[in-house]
């Protein structure tokens, strides 16, 4: 299957295309996206009854970088997939 056919209709029958598509997060590394997970994740409990606009913030960070994963984890991706993933967003 060419990536062409993946973002537009998904793998394993996900919903069409990629999630977050042309999110910064598709060009970071699995162990980029874990220490965003665990730093956002401090982050907003350090926020917790401080402001929470900041914790929302941080909370939206831990999510988006756990949607990017379960998507690479649900489909196999690999690190070079996920590369060239990346190359064809930017088009």
């Amino acid at each position: 299957m060419n990536y062409a056919t993946i973002l537009k209709y998904g793998v394993k029958g996900m919903h069409k295309g990629m999630p977050l598509r042309g999110h910064p997060y598709h060009e970071k590394s699995d162990d980029q996206l874990r220490y965003i997970q665990r730093d956002a994740h401090e982050a907003a409990q350090a926020m917790r009854g401080v402001n929470p606009q900041a914790e929302n913030k941080y909370l939206d960070q831990v999510n988006d970088a756990s949607t990017v994963l379960h998507y690479r984890n649900q489909n196999g991706i690999t690190k070079s997939e996920d590369h060239n993933y990346s190359k064809v967003l930017r088009k």
